[in-house]
């Protein structure tokens, strides 16, 4: 089964346009998506940080409070630690990739947009 092309931009097009219009309305869905990917990122390092401040009050909490703790509580401090460390990782990593991928990605989206 062939899958029709999306038109990507229905959302933007009401009825057939001149071409200056056709340019302001590729130009306007270019802007926000550039606006979107923006915020993303914006979102995920904001993410980002509190996971990694949070990270860091948690680590402080436990060695300031590790002496008053039995070895079950300290295990399951540790654990959350564990747990929180490797959200804050994935954070990182999946900011990191959006900044490398979105460049691409509003290329990806010119061009297509020239059709």
């Amino acid at each position: 089964m062939v899958r029709p092309r999306a038109d990507l931009l229905k959302l933007y097009l009401a009825e057939p346009l001149g071409m200056e219009r056709t340019l302001g309305a590729r130009e306007s869905c270019l802007s926000d998506f550039t606006q979107m990917l923006q915020r993303r990122e914006r979102s995920l390092d904001a993410r980002s940080r509190k996971a990694s401040e949070d990270l860091r009050a948690d680590q402080k909490r436990l060695e300031s409070q590790r002496e008053q703790m039995s070895a079950r509580e300290v295990d399951a401090a540790l654990a959350r630690l564990d747990a929180a460390a490797l959200h804050t990782r994935c954070l990182e990593l999946l900011l990191r990739r959006h900044r490398q991928l979105a460049p691409q990605r509003i290329a990806a989206l010119r061009s297509r947009l020239l059709l």
